[in-house]
């Protein structure tokens, strides 16, 4: 999803989701890093939101359920013609914060 709710484009339910996933330490130490799948569908002309300067994160739900938002920019590389689509990997560390993204499958 991108900008406010509002201007909300209607995704399919694998790729929408309004929550940010948000971790926690253990004990004081660090954790390992957490990979987090999420299938998106996303077509082209929604993903030109971000182009436009509409929008900079996109909220999608986990194939486990989870909440998670991370920067568009984080999916340049993976648009074609027909939009965003395929299953992802995304890397994050104990405070959430974005390592990489690989898609992994379609």
């Amino acid at each position: 999803m991108f900008g406010s709710a509002a201007d909300a484009p209607a995704w399919p339910r694998a790729a929408r989701d309004s929550r940010l996933l948000r971790g926690r330490r253990r004990g004081g130490c660090m954790s390992a890093p957490q990979r987090i799948r999420l299938r998106l569908s996303i077509p082209a002309d929604e993903y030109l939101a971000y182009y436009r300067h509409e929008a900079d994160q996109v909220m999608a739900r986990s194939v486990d359920g989870r909440s998670i938002q991370f920067p568009a920019s984080a999916l340049r590389r993976y648009v074609t013609r027909g939009g965003i689509n395929g299953l992802f990997e995304i890397v994050v560390d104990a405070d959430n914060r974005l390592l990489g993204l690989e898609r992994v499958g379609d």
